[in-house]
């Protein structure tokens, strides 16, 4: 991890998901080799947040948030709101942003919590709990219809 962290892994990770028509088992991989590299590793981290000063945080993070309205791969989904949510307990900084300015909450995590997977679901209201924490988290909720969202999961999920 330290060799690959020190050799701009994260940089070209992050670069690699930026491509345009990205396979969705190549994206796996992309973001499970991204987890690896930032869960629990304080120079995953910082590599990540120097990446997003430099280039943007919406440049460096709105690719990998696209990923999550990848509806015909679940596992893809899971995996990224893993990922996120690992990067959110990082740094509340970035879950503020990751509510507040990313289409995160506003358009993907109602979507994600209406899917027809069952993992994709738990996955989103596991992610939910976890954003739930912020302070800017329920407003934001609320006008994206998760309201209405965790609703039709009530209704799907009846015996």
């Amino acid at each position: 991890k330290g060799r690959a962290g020190e050799g701009g892994a994260v940089r070209q990770v992050l670069t690699s998901l930026r491509m345009e028509g990205l396979a969705s088992d190549t994206a796996e991989d992309l973001v499970a080799c991204l987890g690896v590299l930032t869960g629990g590793f304080e120079q995953g981290i910082a590599a990540l947040f120097a990446l997003a000063a430099e280039e943007g945080e919406a440049n460096t993070f709105e690719p990998l948030v696209s990923l999550l309205g990848s509806e015909d791969a679940p596992a893809l989904q899971c995996l990224v709101m893993d990922v996120l949510g690992g990067i959110c307990a990082a740094s509340p900084q970035f879950k503020a942003w990751l509510i507040g300015e990313s289409k995160a909450v506003s358009t993907e995590l109602p979507a994600l919590l209406r899917s027809q997977d069952g993992s994709v679901r738990l996955a989103a209201l596991e992610f939910s709990g976890l954003l739930s924490e912020a302070d800017n988290f329920r407003a934001a909720f609320e006008r994206a219809g998760g309201v209405q969202s965790l609703q039709t999961v009530l209704e799907m999920e009846q015996p």
